[in-house]
C-alpha cells in the first residue's frame, strides 16, 4: 500500500465555494469601503452568483454608480465565480 501526495487529495476541494454568509460578509464590507453606505448584512442575498441588494432606492443608485469598482474589491478577496454581479 503505497501513499498519495496529499495534493492529489486536496484537488477534489479546488472548486468549492465560500458559503454564502462570507460572501455577504465581504459585499457589505466592499460597499462600505467604496460607497460609504453600511448595509445591514441580512439586506444582502446571494442568489446564483447575484448580489441581490434590499436597499433605499438612493443607496441603489449610488451602488450602480460604484458597481464597477465594488465588484473589483470583491473579486480582489474571493475566488472566481464566487460573485458575478450585483443588483
Amino acid at each position: 500500500m503505497g501513499y498519495q501526495p496529499i495534493y492529489q487529495y486536496l484537488t477534489k476541494f479546488s472548486n468549492l465555494t465560500p458559503p454564502d454568509e462570507s460572501v455577504r460578509r465581504v459585499v457589505r464590507n466592499a460597499i462600505a469601503a467604496v460607497c460609504g453606505i453600511a448595509v445591514p448584512i441580512e439586506a444582502i442575498r446571494i442568489v446564483r452568483g447575484v448580489a441581490r441588494l434590499s436597499v433605499s432606492p438612493i443607496e441603489r443608485s449610488e451602488i450602480t454608480l460604484a458597481k464597477r469598482e465594488i465588484l473589483q474589491w470583491v473579486r480582489q478577496r474571493l475566488p472566481d465565480g464566487s460573485l458575478r454581479d450585483i443588483a
